[in-house]
């Protein structure tokens, strides 16, 4: 079945004679067997309707959305009435946004025509991007295959802000290491794109509850800015955390936000690698907790003026009711501002993308008989 003869020569062949680095290597597999088991289109569908309600509250009434990844239309806030693909099927959409501003009465996406995302559509800009890496929850275990992840999931997020209007909205599912990887160089090349307005944690097996997909998934929240930043949370930094005479590297902004970690965080220790962090859920429900952290992000937005602008968004006086989000278009910026960006970002995932590219024999294949999973977006 899972770990036949044809596995095990695969696994001598990968990892000679280190009987833990193959046993790391079976834990993965039977990790991604129970991921691809088990679909996590009930959680997709609860963070969908989340992550729409607040994009309609930063701003984002109309225009066009990209949606890509696991559950895409799930993502598109279609109905199950009108979902096509098989739960856990992953592909690409693009659409319209249904026009609404309140996300009661705009919620589901009912009669939403979906393209295919393709060599065309995929490189225009969206007022919203909405994206899911594959494999984002699995706890990875064989030494440097996290690493693999961490760049790989690093392309899909700029490729997603690059896809972006500036002034809209990325909201991508990303594995725990991203942010709380010591080395600040990824989350950089992000920031030279977009401004975080803040992000969630999940606590672990929020989507799924099968052993090995226990890792941690972030939603972040990012707005494409123009050129420069404007006041986005502070997320570069991963600093060292302490609890019960354990330690670990924990993101700067969840440091200042621990509000935004939705359940305990906790260190535990592993026969795998050093003492990892996870959280545990707490006993009021993600639907609650995925509520609260969201108006959050939500709050502090619109005081840092992170709501949208994009051309889809009319133009209108500068408001200062909070209640309100603020629409408005900067007149200010030079005019190449937008072309240096993306000729910037090209650049870094090009780099990127040479370097996932490039022979790693210390790794071995993820799979029997295979090539390394593309466990990113």
């Amino acid at each position: 079945m899972m770990f036949n003869d044809e596995v095990e020569r695969f696994l001598d062949d990968a990892y000679d004679d280190d009987e833990h680095a193959k046993a790391a290597a079976r834990a993965d597999i039977a990790a991604m067997h129970d991921h691809d088991a088990a679909d996590a289109t009930a959680a997709h569908d609860l963070i969908a309707r989340h992550v729409w309600k607040t994009l309609r509250e930063l701003g984002i009434y109309e225009g066009r959305f990209l949606a890509h990844g696991p559950d895409p239309e799930v993502l598109a806030g279609l109905p199950p009435s009108e979902r096509r693909l098989e739960p856990g099927q992953a592909n690409g959409f693009t659409g319209q946004i249904p026009a609404g501003h309140d996300p009661a009465t705009s919620w589901p996406h009912h009669g939403t025509i979906l393209r295919v995302m393709d060599g065309d559509t995929f490189h225009d800009e969206h007022d919203a991007v909405i994206g899911v890496a594959p494999y984002v929850d699995v706890a990875l275990r064989r030494p440097g295959i996290a690493d693999q992840r961490q760049l790989t999931q690093t392309i899909g997020v700029l490729t997603m802000l690059e896809t972006t209007e500036p002034g809209g909205f990325t909201v991508a599912l990303v594995s725990q290491e991203l942010l709380d990887d010591p080395d600040p160089q990824f989350r950089q090349y992000i920031a030279h794109l977009g401004e975080l307005a803040g992000a969630v944690r999940l606590p672990a097996g929020a989507l799924r509850t099968d052993p090995g997909n226990d890792s941690c998934v972030d939603i972040l929240v990012l707005r494409r800015h123009f050129g420069a930043p404007r006041n986005p949370h502070t997320f570069l930094r991963s600093l060292a955390y302490e609890r019960n005479g354990l330690q670990a590297h924990l993101n700067e902004y969840y440091l200042k936000h621990p509000e935004q970690i939705l359940g305990d965080p906790t260190i535990q220790q592993t026969i795998w690698s050093p003492a990892e962090l996870t959280v545990r859920p707490y006993s009021v429900g993600l639907e609650h907790d995925l509520a609260v952290g969201m108006s959050a992000i939500v709050t502090y937005a619109r005081q840092a003026g992170l709501t949208a602008d994009t051309l889809a968004s009319p133009l209108e006086a500068y408001e200062t009711n909070l209640d309100a989000p603020k629409r408005y278009v900067s007149l200010d910026l030079p005019g190449d501002t937008h072309r240096v960006d993306l000729d910037v970002a090209r650049d870094r995932i090009n780099q990127l993308r040479s370097a996932q590219q490039a022979p790693d024999s210390e790794n071995g294949p993820s799979r029997p008989g295979g090539t390394k999973p593309s466990p990113g977006m």
